[in-house]
């Protein structure tokens, strides 16, 4: 069910992202094909496979401050802290302050209670589950509208898909594509193409 392809790269800078104190952390998904899966039992699996940009690498690249040897080892410190995470599952550097990451996680949401990709403090997605409301929720990190409109201007390419599959319809969502594929089963689906997009939200409740 869950396959990734590779698309397009971005086609501009990003040095902007950095001077944008919210943001709340500088690792940035790049290309990227991330799936989800979500059970009214609470189960949920995470799969992102693409690439992250660590923008202040990517700023000293693009500038020429950085030597060949000193990208690399910073690179490598880079790798380093994203393999302390159990749910990478490959990462390696591609060059111009980029990785490319293969993450998977899964368990129970009731028991995690939130969990989050890449990391908690660098939500790009993240699936919580409510008991007060008896519902698990996906969503995604969004910006202030004057930031997503400052790196709009700023020519902001981003190439990106994000799906979500269910055995029970959601309460609430704004997927572009929702597809019934079975007798208990959705598809959500979000492509993602520009910083105005609005970040991914979908609520389904759980048994």
């Amino acid at each position: 069910m869950v396959k990734f392809r590779s698309g397009p790269r971005w086609r501009r800078t990003l040095l902007i992202m950095c001077l944008i104190p919210l943001l709340g952390g500088c690792y940035l998904p790049r290309t990227f094909q991330a799936e989800v899966v979500l059970s009214r039992t609470g189960f949920y699996g995470i799969a992102f496979d693409g690439e992250v940009a660590w923008v202040p690498l990517l700023q000293a690249v693009r500038a020429g401050e950085l030597g060949a040897d000193e990208e690399h080892a910073r690179a490598r410190l880079i790798v380093n802290d994203l393999r302390r995470d159990s749910a990478t599952q490959d990462v390696r550097y591609v060059g111009d302050g980029s990785f490319a990451l293969r993450w998977v996680r899964s368990g129970d949401a009731r028991t995690a209670g939130l969990v989050s990709f890449i990391r908690r403090s660098e939500r790009f997605l993240t699936v919580t589950h409510r008991p007060t409301d008896g519902v698990i929720v996906l969503s995604g990190r969004g910006l202030a509208p004057e930031q997503a409109a400052a790196l709009h201007r700023a020519g902001l390419r981003l190439a990106g898909e994000i799906r979500v599959w269910t055995d029970g319809p959601a309460i609430r969502h704004n997927a572009q594509q929702v597809r019934q594929t079975g007798p208990m089963e959705w598809v959500y689906r979000w492509s993602v193409r520009s910083p105005l997009d609005p970040p991914p939200h979908l609520v389904m409740a759980t048994n």
